[in-house]
Order: structure tokens, then C-alpha cells, then sequence
């Protein structure tokens, strides 16, 4: 038939349908169809060539209709073309592109059929296509098979590039495509698109185990290679920022399969009923399996699975009446949110790679069916937050490859927190505000309100005005319990107002969820949406209430704040209506490096500069447009647009502050505006020429010098004054930079250039890209110091100021700035008032646990923003400062995080802010219980605080100090609560926090009041081992130290005899035959030559970090030790003090398991596994060794881990 008529010469439209399409159609199956059915109720604009019917009731139902009225019972319309007719373009002679028709057809269908016959098929003979109404590109997102290619026709050669083509699999994906069964429902009402779901035992956490293993070491690794493989613009030369982006196409797709899967699980997405179920990925699931089972290989060249996919993302994106599915509007699903997912179209084969262990399980020699039904929310967010870990690398071949980068997780300080501990921070952080809610409906009926009075206490409506954050959100693990264990308080709080008022009270909250319920089943109604009687109950509607008010977040990783807006969308989807709307409460930032607005109009103020009143003056609409977005309830779409515009409208009007913030924000990681900068005394170039004529008289000194003795002191006076003169003409370049930069700059504050915030945008620039070259180039001013001295001073500021905005853009995009304020109107109120109003009612997360030496580039701002700052703090402890700040007064701070602030000396600022900034409620510690954080070696703890308000301050606070071994793996809650008891809050200071039962800290009390501290009484502190940065060149045994002094007798003479922790015993030590290469500084290593080629081995090692080093790639580390100002040679620390090695001391270990304290006679060294205590009282021996000094030493000092030296150890006096 194919090669009958592509023989005729031109054939008509008609021919081709009569002689080709329609006899295929019919061998197809399709023996029902109607032509020429009008769209329309009015003329004949709207018609396709043919309806099909999947069989003869639907066509005889069909009849007896008006012809717009059939298609609600056709299976797919058909628009033909004839004989190898363009599809995407208007031939010669042609009317109209075929492609734009068929999409407006079913446009149409879409209003016409009520949703009910979203397929298209567009031939022109040897093309066929499959248009689906709800792909997310209609226009792209077709299935193509060429009949021509496939069956060889003349003048159908396959191109240059095309792989060979199997006539038979080809002709029979053809059929299994475009054949009726696709389209017909089977006798349980479910359509070929449509695969049983299988009802699964409740795996849980084993299946989530297994998931996450085969998600790791199959799907993800698959994913990448095949989507690499699959750009058609993938560069000739791979580097890290192509890898990045395979990275998250990679992450993108496999977490929109993750909620696909769970989504139709879980029966939040129709795959058993209505059109939707011909399209479902249940149905896909079930096939692939079934062809695994039958050994049936999936198609390379294929993209059916994935066109399927598509038109299922596109429908969760933007929504679809005729599928039955609300829009979800989510960043994870729409089309521009991963450029190269939308650039590629994945094979059947790799598909079915990554789907396959997606959807079933191996057991027993059988594959069983993984229902997500069985994972909750949280468990797939353990999934998602961990996948966020994982990075990729270039191989040698080329390939993009996955690697399971445990460092990278570390970093990120990211780890899932179980359950249990988020259940007890909410409960100990917003239960008293719940409380609070419910006293206060209390005393207004005491005092005898009613009618509207008592209304506007009602606790209900109250507790859905509190507004709470999680500024570490993660996958939303936190939000998403939050919002189930308020929406239960919510509903309790109903029903505890009623009992309370004793009389007709109802409260307000029960109307409004009565309007919303009848606003969706309308809504549903009018769009054909499936209705879930179940899942439009008093809770799932609270949820949206509590998603839309009061939940709020903020995370660093924007991947990581589209995940969170999947997880509260699953957990409060609701059939019938569209996803509400989440991007105003969930924002992607840095939570510790932003701007306060007042402290910056102060900064700027100082530095005369201002924030101009046009800045501020939008803050007041932003306010009332961000109350009105909180008010809408996002019933409808109507309301979910509606939300979004005005959020664009806020965006938009807080763009101009927010830039002014970013910029003031990156400088303090640049340092321009340093106060104390100040324009040197005298010019370098005035330096250099006073100092150029005095070392011309010095060298002519030196030229008429006939004395030996003379002339070698003339030469020593030369080489000095010539060092002085450089660095003096050094430190006036410094100089003369810093005050240009700082002026520079402060001419854009000033808005010498234009509008500040526009330049700090990048709306306008200071200076085009190519003013450079124009710049005059005049002599500068003789003298003069300069950045630019070949250019006019002016031209000079300004280029010097344009470099430097540009910078500090980079490094705002870079760091992610997140101002609080304006990111959250209305939450704050007077910003520019000198003392900040209002506040979040409740912070609560699990910060990232972020080693200080991870943020070394951000500790210049951090130093200047938090009064916690220590050098060595880590990451978490800004946070906590951070989020009392958040908090209005009033309102509490929960948070999980690593112990060692207890104790640690970098924490004692954090410790004062605790016992004197705010009010501890709760406090907990787990010790170290790992089972809490199996991926992490972590002590928990819990804390709970108040920021103070006009209350009584409290004098005790609820703590919980269970040890390791007695944390349970089930029943957290009751066991806390069985371990708590009141302690005073006056026992809180900057000192280390001994957490103990009240006998046992009356105690500890007793003995630090009786005793002195060991400082004081040895009148020296402990000082710290030598620390050699790269221990493996400078520790050696025996034989070494003996080969290098038989090379060179002289090398003994800084080899020395040292001791680790481990070899300090009790009472005496024990040496193991160690010895230490002690190269400090100012050491002339060429005197020891047998040491020096000993060193040179490990030199790549030894170098020091070059402060200036950049990496060559992401992520590549320094191969050396770290930056300082010591030579490859040399120990890394400067160890002033060694000389008292050398004296009689006593020596101490850093990690102790038992009392084991020594002295030692001015023998040995020590590692920095070990403290030495300058003096040889033998007393402070016995008192360390005794078992009261030991007993004291344990409970005061941090455990294992930390290394604070006893500096503090309380002794008698």
C-alpha cells in the first residue's frame, strides 16, 4: 500500500486519505470514524479531517449529537495532509502549517470533549505523528515514525547519520502507537497507557533503604551517562561547568519520576480513572517490567516512554482539565527549569533502565512491585536530600560519570533528621505558643467577651496567624511534619473553644473551611477535575490553610527549595484543586550572610552615603501585597495566578532595596569601605623618588670606595635602604589602592554614577564593556598613585568603580545575600526605625553542620554580624545567633544540632548569648547516639529558647541529659519526658555547661567553688603540642632518625626524641622509639643536608597554600599544607614556646579515656596529640590523677572529639 502510493505522481489530500490513511487506520483497528465533524456551533472553521471512535457504541452514541458535541465520546481526531507534505512549514500552493492546525484542533477538543479526547494524529502518509493536548510542548513534545525510512520507499533514504532501522520492530511500534488498542479502555475500565497498581506490603524503611541504594549505584549513574550522551549540544570539550549541568538534568528528571511514582501511588494523580489513566507512569511501569519478564528489549532509538513522560510532567506543570490534574505550577516540573532536559529526548532502553528498579524490586527470583504508597513524604525527602550530595566527574575518556561524594555531603553540613527529634522540636517550640493561643481565648472569656469580642480570640484563626520558619529547610522535612502537627492543633483548638465558651459558640474557622470545600468541588466541577470525597475532610483543608499562612523556609541549594515545595505539595495535595501557590514563603538564600536594613542605612550613613527614600518608600505596598497573597486560598487558578502576579509585583518593588543591600553586603567580603582607610601621607611615586636619590648617593659611596672594610659596609647600607625603600613604596601602594577603591565605590553609593540600586543590579552599568578603550589617555598628575595612572582621574574612578560593582555582583549571586526583611514583609514592621519590630513567632531546623574550615572565605562577613564570631566556631553557631534574631519578642528558637557547644572554647559568646540574650526553655542531650545520625558522627542536642518578652523572667528550664546507650530507637518522646526535670537557668554562663541532675551539679558546684583554677595556680597555661602539618615527613622511627644522622652527624642536633597522647601514661611516660624532625622557623635546612633531601621527597606535600592559588577545577584541593607564612621546610606552626620542651614539665593527653597525667624531665617533644604544662609541681600531678580530679575533668571537659586543653580544671587550694 506505502509503495503504491508514494509511486503516483502528486498525489491529491484526498487520494492520499482515501488510497492510504484511512485503509491504514482501518488495518489499525480503527473501524469506527466520523469526517468532517464541525468543532463549532457556527460555520465551518474548525474542522478536522476525521474523528475516530475506539468502538461502535461510543460511534453510535456519537450520531445522535451535534457534530461538536461527538467528540466527547472520539478516541483521537485525525488531520490529514497529502503525500509527504511538510508538517512544520507551509508548502508551495499549501494553506496553513499542518503542525499549528493540529494543535489548534485540540485546543478545541480540549473545550469541546470536556477533556475527555486529548489525542491528535497528523499524517501526511509517511510522517506520523501523536499530538497529546497536555505535553508540556504540545509543539515538540510529538511521537514521530518516519514509514518511509522504515520500509525503504524511493525517494526516503535514510540521512548521512541515521542508524540502521528495523522494519519489523519499527512497523511494530507503529502498530502498538497508532493502533485502537492503545487508545481502548480493557474490561477493568483502564486503557493501555494504564497498568494495575499492585497493593504492596508496607516496606518502609527497607524499601526506602533499597530504593536509595538502587537509586545511587543504578538509576542516578545511568541517568547521567545517558543524558550527557543524548545533547545534541554537548561541547567537543567537557569541563566542570558541563558536568554541573548534566548533574542536574540528571536530578531533575529522577526527582520528577520520585513524584510521579509517589504521587500515583498514593492516588493523588488519577492513573485508575479518567483519560488520565491511558497516560499514567503506573501503566508504564507495568509494561517495562512485562517486557523485562519477556526478555522484550526496549528500543534505543525510540523516545515513546519518553514522550509519554513529557505530556505527564507538562500536565502536573501546567495543569490539565481534559487529564483531570490541577496545575501544580512547580519550578521541578516546568518546561525552562532544566534547559537541558528540554534539549534532549531519552530512549526507550535508558528509560526503562532507570524506570525499571524505580518501580519493582528483586525477591526471590521474582521482580515485586514497589508501592510509594508504603514511603511517607519524609522518607522520600531522605532520598532527595541525599541525592543533592552527589556530584559528577569527567573521566579520561570523556565520559560524564557520577561519584558518591561523601565530602561534598560534609560540606554541606546536609543530613536527614529522624523523626522522632523533629516531632520533639516542634512540640518544645511551638507547643507553648499553641498554649499561649489557647490562654488567651481562655482569659478573654473570663473577662467576658462575646459575639465578635471573643471571635477575634478564637484560637483556631490564631494559631493560623503564626508565622514560622526553618532557615535550613532541605527537602521541607521539618515544614512538612510542622504542618501535620499544626493542622492537628488547629482542629483540636476548634473544638477546645467550644467546650470552653459553654454556649452557641462556633468557631469562625468552620464557616471558612465550609466556603473553601464548596469552592473546590465548584471549581473541580467546572474543570471535570475528579473529586476525592476523602481528601476534601476538615484536615486536608486546614493543611492548605497552614501551608499557605504560616510555614515558611529558606535553604542555600535551589534544588533543595524546589524539593521542599514538592514535599508540602504531596503532603497537602488536595484532588480537586491546584497546588497553592509557595514561592513568596519559600525562598532560596543564604540564611547567615545578608543585610539588617537599619544597621546598613547607619553603615552607609557613615561612610556619606544614603538610602534614598525611594528605596523604601515601596516597603509599605509590599506589605499589603504580601497580606493580600496570604489571604488568597488558591482554590481555583484563578487565585494561584492571582498569587503569583502579585508576588511578581513584590519582586519587583524590592529589587531596587535589595540590590542596595547586596552591594553594602559584599563589602564585607571585600573590605572597601574600611572606615580606617585613609589617602597616604606621601604618594609611592614621591617614595620612589625621594628613595631613587638617596640610593644613587649610596651607590656612588659605594663606587669611590677604595676600602675594603668601608665598602662592605656601604654595601650592607644599600641592600638595607633599598629593602626599606621598597617596602615603604609597597606600603604606599596599599595604601593609595585601598583609597582608591574605597572612594571609587563611595562615588556609587553616592550615586555619582547614576541610581545605585540600577547599577547594583546591573540595570545600567558605571561603565560599558568596551569604554575602555575610549578612555582618554593623558598624562596623569605627576606624583600621582594610581590603580589606572594612564588614565584622567575621572575615567579612572569610574572604571575603578565599575570593576568593583562588578565584583561585588559576582560575589552577592555567588554567596546567595538573603536580606530577611525584605525577602519576608510584614513579618518585620518600621524597617528603618532604629530598633528592629516584630519577628517570626517560631525558628526551628536542624542547621547544617558545616566545619569552620569550610567557610573560611565568608569569615569576614560573619565576623562583622554575628557578636558569636569565633575564628574556629563552626557554621551551626551563627545560626543560632541568626535565629534569635529572626524571632519577635516573644517568640522560640528550636534547633538540633552537634553538642560541642556545650563546651568548646569558640562557643563561649554563644553560651553568654544563651544565658543572658534569651530565656532556655528546653534543653536536651543525647550524648553520642549515633543511631539518631547514622550518616553522620554527631552528639545531638536539643535546645529550646525564648526571646524575652514583658513576661517574669523564668528561673529554672526543662532539661534532659540521657546517654547514649539508654537513647531509644523507639519511644523518643516518652523517654525524654521520663529523664526531664527542672535545673536553674542561673547556672548558665559563658562557661562550659555541665548538664547534670541537680545532686550531681550541686556537686560539681562544691568543688569548683573550693579549688583554683590550674591556671591559676601553676601560673602558666597549657600550651599545645607541635603541630607539623604533614606529620608523615616530619615524625620518624628509629631507623630513619639513624640513617639521617649517619648521612650527617649534624642532623641530631634537630631530630628529637618525641611522644604521642597514647605514650603518656600515668605517672610516667613511655617512649616508643619516635623521634621528630624539628625544623622550625628561621632554620637554615642547608646545614643539614641528609634532613633537607629526607624533606624533598614529601615536597609537594610540605608546600604551603600560595594565597593567591585559585583551583584549577571545582572542588580541587590544595595538594600542600595550608597557607602561612612558613617555607616548605619548616613546621607548620611557629611554636615560640619550644624552649620549654626542653625544661622539666608536666605532660597532659588531648583525648583521655582515664586519668593519665605525667612528668616529664625536659626530655622528650610532643605531637599536637598531647598539652605540656610548663612546671614540675608534682602536685598538680596527683591532683589530675586523683579520681575526684578525674571525676570533675570528665564531666567539665567536651568528650573524645574535642581538644579543649584543662586550662580550667579546678583544683584544691
Amino acid at each position: 500500500m506505502l509503495h503504491e502510493h508514494s509511486g503516483h505522481k502528486k498525489p491529491t489530500e484526498a487520494e492520499t486519505e482515501d488510497q492510504l490513511i484511512y485503509p491504514l487506520l482501518e488495518l489499525l483497528g480503527w473501524q469506527h470514524k466520523s469526517v468532517q465533524q464541525n468543532m463549532t456551533t457556527k460555520g465551518r472553521k474548525d474542522v478536522p479531517d476525521a474523528l475516530l471512535f475506539a468502538d461502535g457504541d461510543a460511534a453510535e452514541k456519537a450520531k445522535t449529537l451535534e457534530p461538536w458535541q461527538r467528540f466527547r465520546h472520539g478516541a483521537a481526531l485525525v488531520e490529514a495532509k497529502r503525500w509527504n507534505r511538510p508538517l512544520d512549514r507551509e508548502g508551495q500552493g499549501d494553506q496553513g502549517v499542518p503542525s499549528t492546525q493540529i494543535m489548534h484542533y485540540l485546543r478545541r477538543a480540549a473545550v469541546v470533549a470536556d477533556g475527555k479526547m486529548p489525542w491528535g494524529i497528523l499524517t501526511n502518509g509517511r510522517h506520523w505523528r501523536l499530538y497529546y493536548q497536555n505535553a508540556l510542548s504540545v509543539a515538540e513534545d510529538f511521537f514521530e515514525i518516519d514509514l518511509g525510512k522504515v520500509f525503504g520507499l524511493p525517494g526516503c533514504e535514510p540521512d548521512l547519520l541515521d542508524e540502521p532501522i528495523d522494519p519489523d520492530y519499527a512497523f511494530r511500534l507503529f502498530v502498538l502507537i497508532f493502533g485502537r488498542e492503545a487508545f481502548r479502555p480493557s474490561e477493568q475500565g483502564r486503557s493501555f497507557h494504564l497498568i494495575a497498581i499492585e497493593d504492596a506490603r508496607r516496606w518502609e524503611e527497607r524499601v526506602r533503604k533499597d530504593l536509595a541504594d538502587t537509586v545511587f549505584e543504578t538509576v542516578f549513574p545511568e541517568l547521567i551517562t545517558a543524558i550527557s550522551l543524548a545533547d545534541p549540544d554537548r561541547p567537543e570539550t567537557l569541563d566542570d561547568g558541563y558536568a554541573e549541568q548534566v548533574r542536574q538534568a540528571a536530578m531533575f528528571l529522577l526527582y520528577r519520576l520520585l513524584f510521579v511514582l509517589y504521587a500515583e501511588d498514593r492516588n493523588l494523580l488519577p492513573d485508575e480513572r479518567g483519560p488520565y489513566a491511558d497516560y499514567c507512569l503506573t501503566r508504564l511501569r507495568e509494561e517495562i517490567k512485562e517486557r523485562h519478564v519477556q526478555r522484550q528489549a526496549q528500543l534505543a532509538r525510540s523516545t515513546a516512554y519518553w514522550s509519554r513522560l513529557e505530556t505527564i510532567f507538562g500536565a502536573i506543570s501546567e495543569g490539565d482539565d481534559d487529564l483531570g490534574i490541577p496545575p501544580y505550577n512547580g519550578g521541578l516540573f516546568a518546561a525552562e527549569g532544566n534547559s537541558l532536559l528540554s534539549r534532549i529526548k531519552l530512549s526507550d532502553e535508558t528509560l526503562a533502565k532507570a524506570i525499571l528498579p524505580l518501580s519493582h524490586r528483586e525477591e526471590e527470583g521474582r521482580l515485586r512491585y514497589i508501592n510509594y504508597r508504603d514511603l511517607s513524604v519524609q522518607q522520600l525527602g531522605s532520598i532527595y536530600e541525599s541525592i543533592l550530595e552527589y556530584g559528577v566527574e569527567i573521566e579520561e575518556t570523556g565520559t560524564v560519570r557520577p561519584r558518591s561524594d561523601n565530602e561534598a555531603r560534609h560540606r554541606s553540613g546536609s543530613y536527614y533528621t529522624p523523626e522522632p527529634l523533629v516531632s520533639l522540636i516542634i512540640e518544645k517550640t511551638v507547643g507553648p505558643l499553641v498554649e499561649e493561643k489557647r490562654e488567651a481565648f481562655e482569659a478573654a472569656l473570663a473577662s467576658g467577651a462575646k459575639g465578635d469580642d471573643l471571635r477575634a480570640h478564637d484560637p483556631a484563626m490564631a494559631l493560623l496567624s503564626l508565622r514560622i520558619v526553618d532557615p535550613a529547610m532541605g527537602s521541607g522535612h521539618f515544614l512538612v511534619s510542622l504542618v501535620d502537627w499544626l493542622s492537628d492543633k488547629v482542629l483540636t483548638a476548634v473544638g477546645d473553644a467550644e467546650s470552653m465558651a459553654e454556649g452557641d459558640y462556633t468557631s469562625p474557622l468552620v464557616k471558612l473551611i465550609a466556603e473553601l470545600r464548596e469552592g473546590i468541588v465548584a471549581n473541580a466541577r467546572e474543570h471535570n477535575w475528579p473529586i476525592v470525597e476523602d481528601q476534601l475532610d476538615d484536615r486536608h483543608i486546614v493543611r492548605r490553610m497552614v501551608l499557605k499562612r504560616c510555614v515558611h523556609g529558606v535553604d542555600l541549594n535551589p534544588m533543595a527549595v524546589e524539593l521542599a515545595k514538592v514535599a508540602l505539595w504531596l503532603h497537602s495535595f488536595t484532588v480537586g484543586a491546584p497546588l497553592s501557590f509557595l514561592d513568596h514563603h519559600l525562598r532560596c538564600g543564604n540564611s547567615v550572610l545578608g543585610a539588617w536594613v537599619r544597621p546598613t542605612m547607619d553603615w552607609m550613613q557613615e561612610r556619606g552615603a544614603l538610602i534614598s527614600n525611594r528605596h523604601l518608600a515601596p516597603l509599605a505596598n509590599i506589605v499589603r501585597e504580601m497580606e493580600k497573597i496570604e489571604g488568597l486560598t488558591d482554590t481555583d487558578i484563578a487565585q494561584v495566578d492571582q498569587s503569583k502576579s502579585l508576588f511578581t509585583t513584590v519582586s519587583e518593588a524590592s529589587a531596587p532595596l535589595e540590590a542596595i543591600l547586596d552591594l553594602a553586603k559584599a563589602d564585607d567580603l571585600m573590605g572597601v569601605l574600611e572606615t580606617n582607610v585613609r589617602r597616604p601621607r606621601e604618594p609611592a611615586d614621591a617614595i620612589r623618588k625621594d628613595g631613587d636619590k638617596r640610593l644613587a648617593d649610596l651607590r656612588k659611596a659605594l663606587a669611590d670606595s677604595t676600602d675594603e672594610a668601608k665598602a662592605e659596609k656601604a654595601r650592607v647600607a644599600l641592600e638595607k635602604e633599598s629593602a626599606k625603600i621598597d617596602r615603604a613604596v609597597a606600603k604606599a601602594r596599599e595604601a593609595e589602592r585601598k583609597f582608591d577603591r574605597a572612594e571609587a565605590m563611595k562615588l556609587v553609593h553616592e550615586g555619582t554614577f547614576g541610581d545605585p540600586s540600577r547599577i547594583a543590579s546591573g540595570e545600567i552599568e558605571v561603565l560599558a564593556a568596551d569604554a575602555l578603550t575610549e578612555l582618554s589617555l593623558d598624562a596623569p598628575e605627576p606624583v600621582q598613585g594610581s590603580l589606572m595612572p594612564s588614565h584622567r582621574p575621572d575615567d579612572r574612578r569610574r572604571a575603578l568603580a565599575d570593576s568593583l560593582v562588578r565584583e561585588a555582583r559576582a560575589i552577592a549571586a555567588e554567596q546567595r545575600f538573603f536580606h530577611w526583611e525584605v525577602a519576608f514583609p510584614g513579618v518585620w514592621r518600621d524597617l528603618s526605625s532604629s530598633g528592629r519590630s516584630g519577628g517570626f513567632d517560631a525558628v526551628i531546623g536542624n542547621p547544617p553542620y558545616v566545619r569552620q574550615e569550610e567557610i573560611s572565605p565568608i569569615k569576614p562577613a560573619l565576623s562583622k554580624a554575628f557578636d558569636t564570631y569565633a575564628g574556629t566556631a563552626d557554621l551551626y553557631v551563627y545560626f543560632y545567633e541568626q535565629g534569635t534574631k529572626l524571632l519577635r519578642p516573644g517568640g522560640r528558637m528550636g534547633y538540633v544540632v552537634t553538642n560541642k557547644w556545650l563546651k568548646a572554647g569558640y562557643a563561649e559568646k554563644l553560651r553568654r548569648m544563651f544565658a543572658e540574650d534569651v530565656w532556655v526553655e528546653f534543653l536536651a542531650d543525647f550524648g553520642h547516639a549515633r543511631h539518631l545520625f547514622p550518616d553522620a558522627d554527631v552528639f545531638p542536642c536539643v535546645i529550646a529558647v525564648q526571646k524575652p518578652d514583658a513576661d517574669a523572667v523564668p528561673e529554672q528550664y526543662d532539661l534532659a541529659v540521657i546517654p547514649r546507650d539508654d537513647v531509644p530507637r523507639e519511644g523518643l518522646s516518652a523517654a525524654v519526658h521520663a529523664a526531664t526535670y527542672r535545673a536553674e537557668r542561673s547556672d548558665l554562663t559563658e562557661e562550659a555547661w555541665v548538664l547534670e541532675p541537680p545532686d550531681v551539679a550541686a556537686l560539681l558546684k562544691k568543688i569548683r567553688e573550693r579549688g583554683v583554677s590550674l591556671e591559676e595556680y601553676a601560673g602558666a597555661s597549657p600550651l599545645y603540642g607541635v603541630k607539623t602539618g604533614f606529620n608523615e615527613a616530619f615524625l620518624i622511627d628509629t631507623a630513619t632518625r639513624d640513617q639521617l644522622v649517619g648521612d650527617d652527624p649534624k642532623a641530631a642536633d634537630i631530630i628529637k626524641p618525641y611522644l604521642r597522647g597514647q605514650d603518656i601514661g600515668r605517672w610516667l611516660p613511655e617512649w616508643n622509639g619516635l623521634w621528630m624532625i624539628f625544623a622550625r622557623r628561621g632554620i637554615d635546612i642547608e646545614e643539614y643536608p641528609s634532613v633537607l633531601r629526607h624533606l624533598e621527597s614529601f615536597r609537594t606535600q610540605l608546600e604551603p597554600k600560595p594565597a593567591n592559588w585559585q583551583p584549577p577545577k571545582k572542588d580541587a584541593k590544595w595538594p600542600g599544607r595550608k597557607a602561612g607564612s612558613y617555607r616548605w621546610y619548616e613546621i607548620q606552626d611557629a611554636v615560640d614556646y619550644f624552649e620549654d620542651f626542653d625544661r622539666p614539665k608536666v605532660l597532659l593527653r588531648r583525648i583521655a579515656f582515664y586519668a593519665q597525667v605525667c612528668t616529664d624531665q625536659g626530655q622528650y617533644m610532643v605531637n599536637d596529640s598531647a598539652l605540656i604544662l610548663p612546671t614540675v609541681d608534682e602536685w598538680i600531678v596527683a591532683c589530675l590523677n586523683s579520681p575526684i580530679g578525674w571525676y570533675f575533668q570528665f564531666k567539665k571537659f567536651p568528650h573524645k572529639k574535642d581538644g579543649t586543653p584543662p586550662a580550667r580544671a579546678a583544683l584544691r587550694g
